[in-house]
């Protein structure tokens, strides 16, 4: 999703994951876990536009593509232990999609494809 920012425009491109970091700065271990069950996970930008930025700006949806899918929608289906292969094949398929996140979910859904029993 295009987000303007000052004069800059950005797009999330992929989700971020907690790491042990948390824990450390923290001084409080098992933070980082707590963060990745409740899915309070933060996100990388890249940027289309470049320009200025400072602290305090606002940041503005540009627009949502029809395709698009939440951080959420995101975290939820690549925790879930048999996410539905069609859901993850439509969250791979989300414009500005990392190539890797893409694939590893492309092969998730192959993979539960190729091993999951249908039901009779």
């Amino acid at each position: 999703l295009p987000i303007s920012i000052g004069t800059a425009v950005v797009e999330v491109s992929q989700p971020r994951a907690p790491c042990w970091k948390i824990d450390h700065r923290c001084g409080v271990e098992g933070i980082a876990n707590f963060v990745a069950l409740h899915g309070l996970t933060g996100w990388y930008y890249r940027v289309i536009v470049p320009g200025e930025i400072a602290a305090g700006m606002a940041l503005e949806l540009v627009a949502r593509p029809a395709s698009a899918v939440s951080l959420a929608d995101y975290w939820r289906a690549t925790q879930a232990h048999r996410p539905d292969p069609d859901w993850l094949e439509r969250i791979a398929a989300a414009i500005g999609l990392a190539a890797d996140k893409r694939r590893k979910l492309l092969d998730r859904a192959a993979w539960l494809r190729a091993n999951t029993t249908p039901e009779p």
